[in-house]
């Protein structure tokens, strides 16, 4: 076995952040058809920042010209990490598989399926020939370029019998993994160096232990500050005091959509 059959790619974070740049351009000009292709291109160029916020932008801008498959897509995968945490696995697999088939450009549905059969606790829900199909189709549509599907890639061959694979994919995974996670990925590498399939303890939805983006909180949100700012604007107070208090609220509202955001820690890779 060579070294190119690990060859991997690097995202490229920047250009996907000037894409989506230009997309929200295209937004605040009330262009939301020019502004889907730009943030899916974002999209395909970097996987954990189309999870946590590229995802969500592109969910409002279909709705904007009434198509709500992204939406669906992302309410599917939502209710299939919370039924994975909760130990329905079948039921969460099937959540899953109904959200990677509705938005075949939204990946992570595949991914942390293929996590759940890797790395799961139960043996009987172990499964890791459909993990490493799952898994190899994520990689493939994700350019080799997003350390946590090539990590998922590497538990799901452990979990098939192919050691040889699982290390070499680990390692893979290793070179485009973040501080924050690399402790993680070293403590999966000699789990399969040792022969072992890695096991996920916490039941986490993928691993890394990324959030998912609630993007119902963020439309809660939103619509809680529009709301004040309403209230605000009709208040007979002086302009300063106006502003001061808009901005005390902005602060409280957002504080506590970050704690409950916590508190919940609906996790992704």
């Amino acid at each position: 076995m060579t070294t190119d059959e690990f060859k991997i790619n690097s995202p490229d974070c920047k250009y996907a952040q000037e894409l989506a740049g230009k997309a929200s351009e295209k937004v605040r000009a009330g262009d939301f058809v020019s502004a889907i292709p730009l943030i899916e291109d974002a999209i395909r160029l970097d996987q954990i920042a189309a999870l946590n916020s590229y995802h969500l932008f592109r969910v409002r801008c279909y709705s904007k010209i009434k198509q709500q498959f992204p939406r669906k897509a992302m309410e599917t995968y939502n209710r299939a990490t919370r039924l994975q945490q909760e130990r329905f696995y079948r039921d969460a697999a099937s959540s899953y598989k109904e959200a990677a088939a509705i938005d075949p450009l939204f990946l992570w549905p595949l991914n942390n399926l293929a996590w759940m059969l890797s790395t799961t606790d139960d043996p009987e829900e172990c499964n890791g020939v459909e993990a490493v199909t799952l898994a190899l189709d994520a990689c493939e549509k994700s350019n080799w370029s997003c350390w946590a599907f090539l990590g998922t890639l590497a538990a799901a061959y452990a979990a098939s019998g192919d050691f040889e694979k699982a290390v070499g994919w680990q390692q893979a995974s290793i070179q485009l993994v973040p501080s924050t996670h690399r402790n993680e990925h070293e403590m999966m590498l000699r789990a399969f160096q040792t022969g072992q399939r890695y096991v996920d303890e916490l039941h986490n939805p993928a691993a890394g232990g990324r959030p998912a983006y609630n993007w119902r909180g963020v439309i809660l949100l939103a619509i809680a500050m529009a709301m004040a700012a309403e209230v605000v604007a009709n208040l007979k107070i002086n302009p300063a005091t106006k502003v001061a208090l808009a901005l005390s609220i902005a602060i409280t509202l957002i504080a506590g959509t970050i704690y409950m955001a916590w508190r919940l820690r609906i996790k992704s890779k």
